[in-house]
């Protein structure tokens, strides 16, 4: 060991980071540069593997100006200590590190959620002799230190091959992701996997492994307990024992580890083998040792440690190929400043190649193919240092299944059940090593609503209970031991680990899914597929058409990624985070990275919680009209229960004119027919989960976990018998599945009765008060009840018909609509509107009154109403500062926390965009220079999550002002072009083309060349667009 080499690691900056509301870490932090903003396209170091000996090799690199980029598989850096969970390390050889490397273990913002006073030593974090760790503290330092260093990283993706040119020479790699093959151009490639697999798997080198740990951890542990306890050779343990090691949560928190033999080189076995022994170990803690009989086994390993035994020929790497074998474990802090030395030797050594070499062959596990990539990813407007990869004969291992389910989450592993109700063993998929998806990996174990009380989910929470009690296990660990139970024992199989990247077709149907595992990629053919990935990958691979967000910016509901609870909660552990688009590969590395700062230090789960995605097409779309309607389908197969929970303000008709607030409730049921999960347009595969056919309206209903879970389980039932009857989906008749659906209690004998849409009801309804009835009326086809609107008006002169009429396009009834503004809008004057209004979305108050109105005059089209708006809008101001929450849940609630006038001034957007004036300008411009609403544009990850609504506000400000002509707006949507959130950008760019009427995509020169041959104010541009059911 050098000491004084290694004292000069000289990170910029590293430790972890804890974002708070008012983001104390902007003035203390050096900038973070984008990550993945490679302009050149070419690394001159690609590494493979973000563990220990990847972070050190990263570091060194970029330190001798190298452009390094490093890719891992999981969602984090950190597999070897943090994945793994051994978070701990004998302290010999602590006093080499320096201040940099101490910081990056132990940060100090680690302080508060430490709970154990019997800590000392180095960062108070040393007990006898070990240096305990935090997982959340080790990953977010890794990742902080990474960025900070210029490092590009692309986590959840994973290398499968080589690109070498006529020479031999290493050129690039060929990754994949969620998102598809792709290929990154390098000078070097180094790889440091878990015990060097992908080297050995791409030279087709024989190994074995002899033999893997694994890690729980568990809480209840008396300290009296001693660190060795013997088990009897029965339990199929290494060396008889299970070793215990202090936590640094709380004195009662323990990590146990054991090792035992393996007799398959399968990953995804060892971990099913790994997972059993520990439950097994959680139900005899108390035979094991007196001092463990109130213990519970609270998480457990992300993966397991591997005893990797073979030799590397190293003369076959092609020139420019690297590796490093890292040590299965780091037993001490000398193992961790030996490692930092060994990667500053073997960087070291790297040459600088220059970026001219083309590739020829592309070298994988299992063979060798020509090399052909295509076009530069570009994801609006952000170009990516990546190049589409395109297959082309690639020998890849095959299987041939009758059914596949790709996912094994909320949806996946309930098809799998339902599946295996009907006597099929189907072929699971899922990217974790964990089943069970946004419930188990995701955190989100509770249920908010959702049919709750539904006979499968009453069962299944019984059953996994008694799991719990059984195996000693608590969090979200009972739910998926449950699920892995469940399928080993059916015989099912299951690939962890996999990543789905492609989708082969014949004709128009499905006929195999490309995985990606672990390194190397697998071709499985099915006779059916069900798509319960979540974001439904399979759909978009198999080329179906779909949606994403709303119909007027195409914004989706926030992503939240929830922390590991641990007593007591250090605060909420559950937070919106920001909005992304799940379906880009920047946007949800730029998630992941958001999520790493803003977690807590003790640990987090490694899933983000996104709660939507793609919308497939499909042969029924459930919109609004059904769920109003309460609509009853000959098709019905589960209902589903839920409130309007958007976690957004909305901006869709319905909502600005009061009609459909966030959290309306619709009060029963709604019934999904089979016709939704069947793709419109592709043949060979069922549709599950979210993912379903149903509009952005008709999602937030559906998407609650509970019903998802029963969607999930049906179409396993549905998906087994097309599999054994040979139909096509499309022509599958699901009676004789719903009869037995009902005779076991998994649907309602009664799936309810529709509503009645008899306009002349309707409107004897809205004269009555009916409020409901508002709904039903503004879902009705325009050229029948407007006829009876006009006359029933023209008799009762009744306000509310005047707003129905307005709803509808018609002018008979403003005046009375806006007479009633004035009057509010004065008593809104006197009374004042608080700035420290807390928005609940209740529309009963003054405040949505006005708003209503607002709104219903800009659906009218009535240009006389612009005096009392333009009054208005003159008038606003934001209110004061962004109103905090005063609940715990709620504090992480991003889209509750609003100025005062938020909603006001949304609606005068909403009008005016659609009845734009010059005579509106000033008054939005005015909006702009305040500093509660303008300059929220956001082109750093980091700076998000409290600025995301207020960009948004910004962002509608300026298409008003654009639509009105003003020169003000069109320049803040030019400024938007770059922001970080690819919804903005596609909408600023949309925008920009509907007014100026030219498209110059995300070229901003281009675009101000055209501004400049303008001539300001420009000419009006209304909105024109069909109203979102």
């Amino acid at each position: 060991m050098e000491r004084r080499e290694f004292l000069n690691m000289g990170l910029l900056s590293v430790g972890g980071v804890l974002i708070g509301p008012e983001f104390t870490y902007a003035e203390t932090l050096k900038e973070i540069s984008d990550s993945l903003h490679n302009t050149s396209g070419f690394y001159d170091l690609v590494i493979n593997g973000a563990g220990m000996a990847g972070f050190y090799a990263a570091i060194e690199a970029s330190k001798r100006g190298l452009k390094v980029l490093i890719l891992d598989k999981r969602t984090s850096p950190g597999f070897d200590i943090a994945g793994k969970r051994r978070l701990w390390l004998n302290t010999n050889g602590i006093r080499e590190w320096d201040d940099a490397m101490i910081d990056l273990f132990c940060p100090e913002g680690e302080r508060n959620e430490i709970g154990e006073p019997a800590l000392s030593g180095v960062a108070r974090s040393c007990y006898k002799n070990e240096l305990l760790l935090f997982a959340g503290s080790l990953k977010k330092g890794m990742l902080r230190s990474l960025l900070v260093n210029g490092i590009d990283v692309l986590l959840m993706t994973d290398i499968w091959g080589v690109v070498v040119d006529n020479q031999n020479q290493v050129c690039g790699v060929t990754i994949a992701s969620k998102h598809g093959l792709y290929f990154v151009s390098c000078g070097s490639f180094l790889d440091v996997s878990d015990g060097s697999l992908f080297t050995r798997g791409v030279l087709g080198l024989a190994y074995e492994i002899k033999e893997a740990g694994f890690v729980v951890e568990l809480e209840g542990v008396s300290p009296e307990c001693p660190n060795i306890l013997s088990v009897d050779t029965s339990w199929g343990i290494s060396d008889n024992c299970v070793k215990l090691h202090k936590g640094k949560k709380f004195p009662d928190q323990y990590l146990l580890e054991f090792r035992f033999r393996v007799s398959t080189n399968d990953l995804s076995c060892i971990e099913r083998q790994a997972r059993l022994l520990a439950a097994e170990i959680g139900k005899r803690l108390p035979e094991l040792s007196p001092f463990l009989s109130e213990s519970k086994i609270r998480y457990w390993a992300l993966e397991s440690s591997l005893s990797v035994v073979g030799d590397i020929d190293e003369t076959m790497f092609p020139k420019g190929y690297h590796m490093f074998t890292a040590p299965e474990i780091y037993t001490d802090c000398e193992d961790l400043s030996s490692l930092y030395v060994n990667m500053r030797k073997v960087t070291g050594m790297m040459p600088r190649y220059h970026n001219d070499r083309k590739g020829k062959f592309v070298i994988y596990v299992g063979g060798k193919t020509v090399f052909a990539c295509g076009d530069v990813v570009r994801e609006d407007g952000f170009k990516l240092p990546l190049y589409d990869y395109i297959p082309k004969r690639l020998s890849v291992t095959e299987e041939n299944v009758p059914l596949l389910i790709a996912g094994g989450g909320t949806a996946g592993t309930a098809a799998a059940l339902g599946a295996m109700r009907k006597g099929m063993t189907p072929l699971v998929v899922e990217y974790f090593n964990d089943l069970g998806g946004t419930k188990t990996v995701g955190g989100v174990s509770s249920y908010y609503f959702g049919f709750k009380d539904h006979k499968l989910i009453k069962e299944l929470e019984v059953q996994i209970k008694s799991v719990a009690d059984t195996y000693h296990l608590k969090t979200t660990i009972p739910r998926s031991f449950y699920f892995l139970k469940k399928l080993s024992e059916a015989g099912n199989s299951v690939i962890h680990g996999a990543i789905v990247c492609n989708v082969s077709m014949k004709g128009r149907s499905v006929d195999s899914v490309l995985l990606c595992e672990n390194g190397r990629l697998r071709r499985i053919f099915a006779r059916l597929v069900v798509d319960a990935t979540g974001d439904g990958d399979i759909a978009y691979f198999a080329g179906a058409k779909y949606k994403m967000g709303d119909s007027r910016m195409g914004i989706t509901q926030n992503y939240s990624h929830w922390d590991i609870p641990f007593r007591p909660k250090v605060k909420n552990y559950n937070r919106d985070y920001d909005i992304i688009d799940n379906t880009l590969i920047s946007e949800v590395q730029r998630g992941l990275y958001l999520s790493h700062y803003e977690s807590h230090f003790y640990d987090f789960y490694p899933m983000l919680a996104v709660r939507e995605s793609r919308r497939p097409d499909a042969l029924h779309c459930l919109s609004i009209v059904d769920i109003v309607n309460k609509s009853v389908f000959p098709d019905t197969i589960v209902q589903s229960r839920s409130d309007y929970d958007p976690h957004y303000f909305s901006s869709s008709e319905l909502s600005r004119c009061a009609f459909l607030l966030p959290h309306f409730d619709n009060g029963s049921r709604v019934n999904i027919p089979y016709r939704c999960i069947v793709p419109k347009e592709i043949d060979g595969l069922l549709l599950s989960g979210k993912a379903i056919g149903q509009t952005y309206k008709g999602l937030q209903f559906t998407r609650m976990s509970a019903d998802v879970t029963v969607l999930g389980y049906v179409s396993g039932m549905i998906a087994a018998d097309i599999v054994k009857t040979g139909v096509r989906p499309r022509d599958f008749v699901v009676n004789d599945i719903c009869k037995e659906l009902k005779a076991i209690g998994y649907l309602s004998d009664d799936v309810g009765v529709s509503r009645t849409s008899d306009t002349n009801d309707i409107i004897n309804q809205l004269l009555a008060g009916n409020n409901y009835s508002w709904l039903s009326c503004c879902l009705q086809n325009r050229a029948e009840i407007l006829p009876l609107l006009k006359k029933e008006y023209q008799l009762s002169k009744a306000l509310v018909l005047a707003k129905a009429l307005a709803w509808f396009g018609d002018c008979s009834g403003t005046k009375q609509i806006r007479d009633e503004l004035e009057y509010l809008y004065e008593q809104e004057l006197i009374k004042g509107h608080s700035s420290a209004y807390y928005e609940e979305y209740d529309g009963t108050n003054l405040y949505w009154h006005i708003n209503q109105d607002i709104a219903l005059l800009g659906m009218s089209g009535d240009r006389d109403n612009h005096i009392i708006v333009g009054r208005i809008l003159s008038g606003t101001t934001s209110g004061g500062r962004r109103v905090p929450a005063k609940d715990a849940y709620n504090e992480g609630r991003i889209d509750l926390q609003l100025i005062p006038y938020y909603n006001r001034i949304i609606n005068l957007c909403f009008y005016a965009e659609r009845n734009p004036s010059h005579l509106f300008i000033h008054g939005f411009e005015k909006l702009l220079d305040d500093v509660n609403i303008g300059g929220f544009k956001t082109t750093c990850y980091k700076e998000t999550r409290w600025r995301l609504y207020s960009a948004n506000l910004e962002l509608f400000i300026a298409a008003a002002l654009a639509r009105c002509g003003s020169v003000r707006g069109i320049q803040v949507l030019l400024d938007y072009l770059d922001d970080i959130h690819s919804d903005f950008r596609r909408f600023a760019r949309k925008e920009l083309f509907a007014i100026l009427k030219k498209d110059c995509e995300y070229d901003i020169v281009a675009w101000k060349r055209q501004i400049d041959k303008q001539t300001f104010p420009l000419r009006i541009t209304p909105l024109v667009k069909d109203i979102e059911i």
